[in-house]
């Protein structure tokens, strides 16, 4: 029965979340030294720094809201100002569920957080 209610409401409000092939192939599109840096798990012990950070396998479900929509898999990017930008990759939470993110873009600046 669980799983006939749980199909239902997946297919009903599209609970499964359709990221784009960017977001699916995201362990491969990270620089190594931003792929260091999320293995090292560096937790300093304030609430407020990064204290999780995602395993390659998970990657994609910590964009979700950020990158894309969580319920429709709708894209959140854009370059408008203000707006997720498509170089931005969440790559850890603090204690309070804040992102951490950095923009793939900017290697030269060796990827300000």
């Amino acid at each position: 029965m669980y799983r006939k209610i749980k199909s239902f409401i997946q297919e009903s409000f599209r609970l499964n979340p359709m990221p784009s092939i960017e977001d699916r192939l995201l362990p491969e599109i990270l620089p190594e030294e931003v792929k260091d840096f999320i293995s090292s798990e560096i937790v300093v012990g304030d609430m407020a720094l990064p204290s999780r950070y995602p395993k390659p396998a998970e990657m994609e479900a910590w964009q979700v809201g950020f990158r894309f929509h969580g319920l429709t898999g709708e894209s959140l990017v854009s370059t408008t100002s203000g707006a997720w930008q498509p170089g931005w990759y969440v790559i850890a939470m603090n204690g309070f569920d804040d992102p951490f993110f950095i923009d793939i873009s900017e290697s030269a600046f060796g990827f300000p957080v």
